[in-house]
């Protein structure tokens, strides 16, 4: 975005209960949240207090639940957030404390298909909106002028458009839905903290049974202490509206800034055998290649695998892999962690984010994603699918920005995977 209007956005993302109208339609371009009460605050949190209390920092591995989500929930949720045509409304709270000093705010989120409203508030009475429609976007500060604006920066408010389930937390009690994990989607960093250290953050969200979300929870925090000050921490509460409902956005207060370029066409798929009877459907014609996969501990050894792999032009790898395994007598969970082991062991910077369990081919496997780098040291994810069926280890896998490795197409690819039935 440009000029103070970025500015405010970001700082905006701090938090508050947010408002709207009375009548629960969408706020207008032309009015700004209310100002904060006359003590200063920005009200009391719809969920309570407790929902803005710090939590401990969680680590990005967790083990599988007592109650796991199906996996038709997260798939589901996963096709629900790559609908182009998605609809919903988001307000949240949230609270930062940097310095020892105690910021508060609000956020309101409206999209429509390509069309978003973002309006952001905090109890020092800063506020600021950012419209987009296709490819244009417009954003201001408080009630003043509107100015031309960067797209690409006012979507990054969208926290669904990149949320990509990276682990399974289970059932909620009483039957409030599924809490998963999640990597990307969504962020209240305020304007300043980029300078002082690489935060880590947490993003949990809750989903009913059919995968539409009811609410998100960030936890963002500094895991070293800057010199001389505090290390700043700061948590978030979104809970969700309309989705799937029809969503007002008001107009674009300026002019367009001229046509949006038309959307890419899919790439056809291309359906590729593998040994053993399997199929997958990749994304253009693939060339061959094979590799070692070490293993340590129970069941050490080496194991040639045999892969197919589809490198596009933007910056993605798709790779099918297959090898033989011989019998380790390893228990189900004992076998799926030593193959993690094995393959983010030979990626470049590739810590395991969260992993969970999934079904593939009809037969029980995992679903990890990894941290890591490309040959120029980009930093890059690897999203993986793995399971043996029968003699055989079968790997998928996607590489590349998180645009892609959360995209509809990693997805048709990874749920593509079909295998003959098992006795």
């Amino acid at each position: 975005m440009t000029s103070v209007a970025v500015a405010i956005l970001v700082a905006g993302c701090l938090a508050g209960p947010p408002t709207s109208p009375s009548d629960g339609s969408p706020s207008s371009p032309s009015a700004p949240p209310p100002a904060a009460s006359a003590d200063g605050s920005a009200g009391a949190s719809p969920l309570g207090p407790a929902a803005l209390d710090f939590p401990e920092p969680r680590e990005l591995t967790v083990e599988p639940p007592v109650n796991p989500t199906p996996d038709g929930v997260i798939d589901a949720f996963h096709r629900l957030v790559h609908d182009p045509d998605l609809t919903y409304r988001a307000e949240g709270t949230s609270r930062w404390v940097i310095d020892g000093d105690e910021r508060l705010g609000t956020n309101i989120i409206s999209r429509a298909g390509d069309r978003l409203h973002v309006v952001v508030g905090a109890s020092t009475g800063v506020r600021g909106e950012a419209i987009v429609a296709g490819g244009s976007a417009a954003a201001r500060e408080a009630a003043g002028e509107w100015q031309a604006a960067d797209a690409a920066s006012v979507r990054l408010f969208d926290g669904l458009a990149t949320a990509l389930v990276i682990a399974d937390l289970g059932a909620e009690p009483a039957g409030a839905g599924y809490r998963l994990l999640l990597e990307g989607g969504f962020d209240s960093t305020p304007r300043g903290l980029t300078s002082v250290g690489v935060m880590e953050k947490v993003t949990e969200i809750v989903v009913d049974e059919a995968g539409t979300p009811l609410s998100v929870t960030f936890h963002q925090w500094l895991p070293s202490v800057p010199a001389g000050g505090e290390a700043p921490e700061g948590v978030a509460v979104f809970t969700f509206a309309d989705v799937g409902s029809p969503v007002t956005i008001p107009p674009l207060p300026i002019a367009p800034a001229g046509e949006p370029s038309a959307a890419p066409t899919a790439a056809p798929t291309v359906t590729t055998m593998l040994p053993g009877g399997m199929s997958v459907e990749l994304p253009g014609p693939a060339q061959e290649g094979s590799s070692e996969l070490t293993f340590w501990g129970p069941g050490e050894g080496a194991i040639e695998v045999a892969s197919v792999v589809v490198a596009s032009g933007d910056g993605a790898r798709f790779e099918a892999g297959t090898a033989v395994v011989p019998p380790d007598g390893l228990a189900h969970e004992e076998r799926m962690s030593a193959v993690r082991i094995a393959i983010t062991g030979r990626l470049p910077g590739g810590d395991v984010l969260g992993h969970r369990h999934v079904s593939i081919g009809g037969v029980p496997g995992q679903e990890f994603v990894a941290d890591g780098y490309d040959d120029e040291l980009r930093s890059i994810l690897h999203r993986m699918r793995t399971v043996i069926i029968g003699d055989r280890l079968v790997i998928l896998s996607v590489a590349g920005p998180r645009t892609v490795v959360g995209s509809p197409r990693a997805d048709q690819f990874l749920w593509s995977f079909e295998a003959p039935a098992q006795p």
